[in-house]
């Protein structure tokens, strides 16, 4: 009782980052479900940092393997498997599962270096320092190896990485009597190959700053589709040079289609860093390859989409663009006053249509047929020199007030008309505000995937054990 106590408390008051931490948490499920995977993934990686908890770890494992990256699957999955987590069997199947099928598409390097303490990058990636602890996973592939040490030559190595195997990787590093040089390079454009003196150091966007031996060295930037960039830099001993390498496309190389569904509109388009204006109904046409695009809209978050285009095929998107926290909180606000608009609208026209019906069509016409049955009878009265004309002539004057009653009447009755016009405007208006309140509901549909956690149910204690959270969706 006393634990359940104390939990009880802390949930009730959370911490700043446990609030933010809860807040990132939807926002990241949020986006998983409309698709925005990349930005789903961003968003766990910071709750990682605030609140390291099981459901964070299942939910990272299943957007790594979503998204291609089998290294941070298994990763990830190692260290929630290692943990004493509440999950039940089910669950841990899956994390299980996915770790199998992600590691069957990696294989193993085991790399050696001349001497201790060199600096070790596979893809643009620190793996550590030599010697090696493991045998180090990587994607099926050509990839590039670097070694970087005090007073050895930079080495750049490509290795062919196969599925399933385990490759020697033996370094050899050239002792200088010179300390190197480094080149940052900012290239917009993805999957393009980066040389340097002919010699491949990487590819975009891994890698961005690498070390090279000082003097004159020339960078190049390479791509199918494109029109290399290249520039030739005098590099000090020690110093660093900042390139800005854009390859351009080649407008003889084949393009490839994007057609793009948003849900929202006036969406500005930026391809690889280049900014293309306005979505058009057309979509994009692009060179064949890899691209980053990026969709913006007032108002929104980002959406990021990394593609892969073949001359042969369409790349269709469907994107839902999530509100930011002003937005949500302003499309929430017009949500509620629209409904009570709209609903004061519906009453008071529908009220006004009753009201305008029953006058109109209802007394009205019941006045009308009184006066008319009464000027009917004073007629006769007057020809038959009966009834009130008998006694009394100045009777006959009730003939002309009956007459300037039915005509009241029929002046009443364009009153009657314009009500029933004016409360049909508002009844109008009142279903218009209705149909149009904002749907938040549109960008909070639930993740297709069940085995994506959206809140955390029960969250493992220090030491074991376990608590049931009262704090709601996390």
């Amino acid at each position: 009782m006393l634990v359940a106590f104390i939990a009880g408390s802390a949930l009730a008051e959370p911490s700043a980052a446990e609030s933010e931490a809860r807040r990132r948490f939807e926002l990241a499920s949020r986006l998983y479900a409309q698709g925005n995977k990349a930005q789903a993934l961003e968003e766990l990686e910071r709750v990682v940092v605030l609140a390291e908890r099981p459901a964070v770890l299942l939910n990272l494992v299943i957007v790594h393997a979503e998204l291609g990256h089998p290294e941070a699957a298994v990763s990830v999955a190692d260290k929630l498997l290692s943990q004493k987590t509440s999950f039940d069997e089910k669950r841990l199947g899956v994390v299980r599962t996915i770790r199998q099928q992600q590691r069957a598409k990696l294989g193993e390097l085991r790399v050696s270096a001349p001497v201790e303490g060199v600096e070790l990058t596979l893809a643009g990636k620190s793996i550590g320092l030599s010697p090696l602890s493991a045998p180090v996973l990587a994607s099926a592939g050509t990839v590039v190896l670097s070694a970087k040490a005090p007073r050895y030559e930079p080495l750049y190595r490509e290795v062919v990485v196969t599925a399933g195997t385990a490759l020697e990787v033996v370094l050899e590093l050239k002792p200088t009597t010179v300390n190197a040089a480094a080149v940052r390079v900012r290239c917009p454009v993805p999957g393009a190959d980066l040389f340097v003196d002919g010699i491949r150091v990487g590819t975009t966007p891994d890698i961005v700053k690498f070390a090279v031996m000082p003097g004159s060295r020339t960078v190049s930037v390479r791509r199918d589709g494109y029109r290399s960039a290249e520039k030739t830099v005098t590099l000090p001993e020690g110093g660093e040079v900042e390139l800005e390498l854009a390859p351009t496309p080649d407008e003889s190389a084949p393009v490839a289609e994007v057609k793009v569904t948003t849900s929202e509109d006036q969406v500005t388009v930026v391809a690889d860093g280049q900014r293309q204006g306005l979505l058009g109904p057309t979509g994009l046409r692009l060179p064949t390859g890899p691209h980053l695009l990026t969709f913006e809209r007032g108002g929104f978050y980002p959406v990021r989409r990394a593609v892969t285009l073949t001359p042969s095929t369409v790349e269709s998107l469907d994107l839902v663009f999530e509100p930011t926290p002003e937005l949500r909180a302003e499309l929430a606000s017009s949500a509620s006053t629209h409904r009570l608009l709209g609903w004061i609208g519906v009453g008071v026209g529908a009220a006004g249509l009753a009201g305008s019906a029953a006058y109109t069509f209802g007394y009205l016409p019941s006045e009308r047929t009184r006066a008319t049955r009464e000027i009917a009878d004073f007629e006769r009265q007057a020809a038959a020199k009966t009834g009130c004309y008998a006694m009394d002539p100045v009777c006959a004057d009730l003939i002309t007030i009956r007459n300037e009653q039915l005509r009241q009447v029929d002046s009443l009755s364009a009153v009657g008309v314009a009500g029933l016009i004016l409360s049909g405007a508002v009844l109008a208006g009142g279903i218009v505000s209705l149909v149009t309140t904002p749907d938040l509901t549109k960008y909070d549909r639930p993740p297709a995937n069940d085995d994506f956690v959206r809140d955390l149910a029960v969250a493992p204690l220090p030491g074991g054990g376990a608590v049931v959270s009262l704090a709601g969706a996390f």
